[in-house]
Formats: structure tokens, sequence, C-alpha cells
């Protein structure tokens, strides 16, 4: 089907639109109140959802956001700018920060080399964001967010720089047997993460995510090579305690409903639609623009009374979401573009704390490991040295514990969550089509390789050997 900005669609973007307008603003205007949009009863419903934000102490404009966020002290989000300027560019460097080893696999020597050289050239940024991370109080970067969600957030994407040359630094500690020194680059890893936990955008609590999942995915890895002691296990676990605490999207969403409403949504309206037309005159008058508003925190509540439910509870509202994103009829426009969004931010946001989960977990069994040799025939021999308690699986519907998983020689293990279907697939971190967190999937923590034990690869074919092109020697 056609987009309305294709010259082809240009007289269906008009009667999608114009007509569609012109109607409601005859409606509103010269029909009895009521007949097509009730202008007294949205305003009504608009002034009750001010007062249930202001009731719950939330904010309602980009002038009160840093002072619900920040809430005053230090702010080291100056440290973090000097860091970020004295980093030198990675555009020449290889795109070597996603090629991580699997467990027990050795690094190359090209990439240990391309490594090493792009900490050399950042030293001095590594220090400094080292000298920020230490730094007391909440950051807070200053930005003008007059744009709403279209505001410009450089610092976030020089998180992902930073985590990924503190990762280079725990995988050449762990190649050169230096554990102590790799326990202090994770931790660094782990404070530059927290760093961003103040961003009031959607944006910005992905990014948090990501940075959260290369940490989780560092510490399984070096878990899996590692001299850690048990002073370090503890400390790493306790680290991601810390993290799972802090996996809920609330703040994050309530931020993003404070730019999404600082915007025009007449505007916006108009630019999901390719280009048409639709007059502000018209809008207001009809009471169009306040029908979005309306739309928009109601919405939004939606979201907020989703987030007390247990993550295995929320089907009902991924099925609202989904619905809601299959809409594009002209006055759900705005809604419906930001389901998508919201709606695979919260199931990403399910997965990442079922991963913090888990991890926590493994490290315990690290622990385990470090002073019986062996890994636990199950998940209750870790109460109450290693863990208070089994915690339970957040996917899991019904209630369940945790699974865990050993390998048949005893050289690896696997704790897991049942992931995202709620499909027990015994702990497989990859579908057939090599991609993870999806149907047929579970949300695993590995200790050694326990993927390429459990569920071995099938060997690639060998190609055919041809005569010359369209002839196929059998």
């Amino acid at each position: 089907m056609p987009r309305l900005t294709d010259p082809s669609s240009r007289a269906r973007g008009f009667f999608l639109v114009q007509v569609p307008a012109l109607l409601v603003f005859l409606g509103g205007t010269l029909l009895p109140p009521g007949l097509l949009i009730d202008r007294a009863r949205l305003n009504e419903l608009y002034h009750d959802e001010l007062v249930r934000i202001r009731a719950a102490g939330e904010p309602m404009r980009v002038e009160e956001l840093r002072d619900w966020f920040h809430g005053g002290g230090p702010n080291p989000a100056p440290l973090y700018q000097k860091a970020f300027e004295a980093r030198v560019s990675l555009l020449g460097t290889p795109d070597i920060w996603r090629s991580t080893p699997e467990p027990g696999e050795p690094m190359s020597q090209e990439m240990a080399e391309a490594k090493r050289d792009a900490l050399d050239r950042n030293a001095e940024a590594v220090r400094l964001i080292r000298e920020a991370n230490a730094a007391d109080g909440q950051v807070w970067f200053e930005r003008d967010y007059g744009d709403g969600t279209l505001t410009r957030m450089p610092e976030l994407g020089e998180g992902r720089q930073y985590a990924s040359l503190l990762k280079a630094e725990v995988e050449l500690a762990m190649l050169e047997g230096h554990s102590q020194a790799a326990a202090e680059a994770l931790m660094q890893m782990f404070k530059l993460s927290e760093a961003y936990q103040n961003e009031p955008s959607l944006i910005g609590l992905l990014v948090r995510i990501s940075l959260n999942m290369l940490t989780l995915v560092t510490v399984e890895r070096a878990i899996g090579d590692s001299g850690f002691d048990d002073a370090q296990l503890r400390a790493l676990q306790a680290a991601v305690r810390e993290m799972r605490e802090g996996t809920s999207p609330y703040r994050a969403y309530v931020g993003e409903r404070v730019l999404v409403l600082s915007m025009d949504l007449n505007s916006r309206l108009q630019r999901n639609l390719g280009g048409a037309r639709l007059p502000n005159l018209l809008s207001r008058a009809s009471g169009l623009e306040v029908r979005q508003h309306v739309e928009c925190l109601a919405f939004f509540q939606r979201l907020f009374v989703a987030l007390r439910l247990p993550p295995r509870k929320r089907e009902n509202v991924h099925a609202y979401l989904d619905a809601l994103a299959e809409q594009r009829f002209v006055f759900d426009t705005a809604v419906a573009t930001m389901a998508p969004m919201l709606g695979g931010s919260l199931r990403t946001t399910d997965i990442h704390h079922a991963r913090a989960v888990a991890a926590e977990v493994g490290v315990a069994i690290a622990r385990y490991h470090l002073q019986h040799e062996r890994y636990p025939e199950k998940l209750e021999d870790l109460v109450p040295r290693y863990l208070e308690a089994v915690p339970e699986d957040p996917l899991s519907d019904p209630a369940a514990p945790l699974r865990l998983r050993v390998t048949p020689d005893g050289a690896a293990a696997v704790v897991y969550s049942v992931g995202i279907d709620g499909v027990d697939n015994g702990g497989r971190s990859r579908n057939e089509r090599g991609r993870g967190f999806e149907d047929g999937t579970d949300v695993p923590f590995n200790l050694g390789p326990a993927q390429e034990i459990l569920f071995p690869r099938e060997p690639e074919p060998e190609p055919r050997p041809r005569l010359r092109e369209g002839v196929v020697l059998y």
C-alpha cells in the first residue's frame, strides 16, 4: 500500500485528512455541541488528568524536569562532558567491539592489538571517565528541551563508545591474567551505566539498557575465563543486584510524557501523515488538539498501570499496544506512532530485568564453583550463603523460579529465564535464525561454554564445486 508521501497518494491524503478535518471543524463549530467531538467533555478529561499528575508529584512542563529527576546536590555532568571532549574518534578503528569471543575461545592477536591501540589513543579520556565515575552526586546533562522528543542528546552516543573502551580494558586484563584490573574495569562499566539513570526520555532509557546489557555480557565472558576471588565476585554480584533494582522504566516514561506533550501534537500529526496539512485553526476550533493531548495522557496512564504488574502479567498490555500500533486512523496517529516505540521499550525492559536477575544468580553460582570446584545440582544449594533466596523467573507464567542446567560433563552451566514466549527452551540463547531474545529462545546467563556444549551448531555445508557459471557439478 503506498504511503501518503508518495505522489500517487496525494489525492488519498487530501480525502483522508482535509475532508475529515473540515467535517470535524463543522461538527465542532456549526453543529450542536457534542455531535462529533464534545469539547467540554474533552476539556474536563484533560483537566482531570492534569490534576492526577499534580497529585502524584510528577512534572508537567520541561522546566520541571531537572528538579524532579535530579533534585539538587552535586552534579558531575561537567566531568563527563570533559571526558567526552577528550575521546579520540574510533571511526578508523575496525568494528571489533561486538566481536568478543565466546567463553573458552581465545582472542585473536589482531583483535587484541586493535583494542590496545584504541585504549592507548584514549588513555586520557578513559582516565577522565574514571574521574567522573568517582565523583559524588547524580548526573544531569543540561539541555534545552524546547524541541521535546526531537531534542539533541549527543551524550547518549558517547556512553556506548566509553563502554566499549572499558570493555576492552576488561578483556585485555583477563587475557594478561590481571583479574583485579578486570574487576575494577567492570565496576567502571557499572558506574558509567548508572550515570544515565536520570535521562528523561525513552531513548535515554534504551541507551542505559544497552549499556547494562553490554556490561552483563562482559561479566559473563570474564567469569567464564576468570581468576576472580570471592571478594571480587561478591562485589560484582552486589553491582548486578543494584542494576536489577533500577530497571523500572517509570521515570523515563514520565519524562517522555513531558517531552511529547511539550510539542505541538497537531504538527506531529501532520509529519506522521507525510506532510498532509491540517490547519491549526481548524484543529483548535474543532477540539482535535485537546483530543490529541487527552489520548496521549490516557495512553501513558495505561503504561504506568502496566508497570505495576509483574512482566508475566502484561500480555494484555502488549496486545493493547500492538493494536494501537496497527491503527492508522487520522485522529489516532499521534498515539499510534508512539505505541510501537513504547511497547517495544516495555518488552526490552522486561528482558533486561530477567537478564539481570539471571546474572545475579550466575555470579552466585560462580562463587559456589570457586569454593566447591563444581556447579550446584540445584539453585537451592546457593541459599543462604550465596543468595538470600532463589529469585522467581520474571517472565514465567505461572510463577516459577529461575532454571538451572549443568552440562553432562559438568564443565559449564546456564541459569536462565524462560524468555518472552514463556516456553522453557532449555536455556537456548539463539534460535534457528541466530537471533536471541525472541520466540524459541530463553534469557540465559552462561558459565563457561554452555551454549556450545548444549546446543552445538551444525557444520556449514561445503560449497558445491562449479565448472562455470550456471553449471553445478553433483
